[in-house]
């Protein structure tokens, strides 16, 4: 059992489902307080810290160092909302955290806990003063200690699974076709604009780069569907700078799986595409 304290405005519609995850998480005791002052007024035994920030400098980093003080054993991982996008060139962001974004949150949390109750979070176990660089390298570790000793597996040729990725850059296609290899599967790249053929039935999941604003209509995601018009449509996940909580929702709400902020995780996206992939290729 994990015990998550939870601060902050909790009304805040991009936090809402991240809430809600929290919520719905198998193995998680959840608590709520208003504020960092609230808590440290009021301490009791945590195993994680989560705390909601709105905008640049809602919470002092002097309350932090003292709830750190009654709780100096807990893990402390602060989630962020748009506003706080320039925080980290401009503003004073609080010390010693692990800080995701709202839409980052969404997409890695429940492996995040997941390996935090098997004990296997390396990232999440770090001291407060590790730095950027530490994380990379222990979220990379938890990555390959998951992962075991996955060889890259050959093309499965023409009856594999297919990943479409949609993109004007084909650096991106690039990147996944790399991962391919471990995933075992296929990958095609379709440029944006181009007109698009239908899908083979053996698509397996959809990446589209959203570059700007109104590129792609939400309404236009019902055209990256299979041609046989199958029961379970694949995954799709929209690549996007930045996404507003109004672009996701709208995505969300016209059939997409995910939106992801860019540059995303790898580990992301494969948590999201793989499972449905495997499944295909069994």
């Amino acid at each position: 059992m994990i015990r998550v304290l939870l601060i902050g405005d909790t009304s805040w519609p991009e936090f809402r489902p991240c809430i809600r995850l929290l919520a719905a998480a198998d193995g998680v005791r959840l608590r709520r307080r208003a504020s960092i002052v609230a808590a440290a007024d009021a301490p009791s035994e945590h195993d994680l810290v989560l705390i909601l920030q709105r905008y640049p400098g809602e919470h002092r980093a002097g309350d932090l160092d003292r709830l750190r003080r009654r709780l100096p054993l807990a893990r402390y991982v602060v989630i962020l909302g748009s506003w706080c996008e320039g925080e980290v060139r401009s503003g004073e962001p609080l010390p010693g955290v692990l800080r995701y974004y709202w839409h980052q949150w969404l997409s890695s949390a429940e492996e995040q806990l997941r390996l935090l109750r098997a004990g296997k979070n390396r990232a999440w176990s770090l001291p407060p003063t590790a730095t950027d660089e530490d994380l990379v390298l222990a979220e990379v570790q938890t990555v390959t200690a998951a992962r075991g000793r996955q060889a890259e597996k050959p093309d499965a040729g023409k009856d594999a699974p297919l990943l479409l990725v949609v993109s004007r850059d084909y650096a991106v296609f690039e990147w996944l076709r790399a991962a391919a290899g471990l995933w075992g599967i296929t990958v095609r790249w379709h440029r944006c604009g181009a007109g698009l053929q239908p899908l083979p039935a053996r698509t397996a999941g959809v990446v589209i780069d959203v570059e700007r604003d109104g590129e792609l209509p939400p309404r236009h995601l019902g055209r990256f569907q299979p041609e046989n018009g199958g029961e379970a449509p694949p995954p799709i996940v929209l690549l996007m700078g930045f996404p507003r909580w109004h672009d996701v929702n709208r995505y969300l709400r016209a059939g997409a799986t995910a939106v992801l902020s860019k540059p995303c995780a790898l580990r992301d996206l494969e948590r999201i595409l793989v499972p449905q992939l495997r499944d295909d290729a069994a």
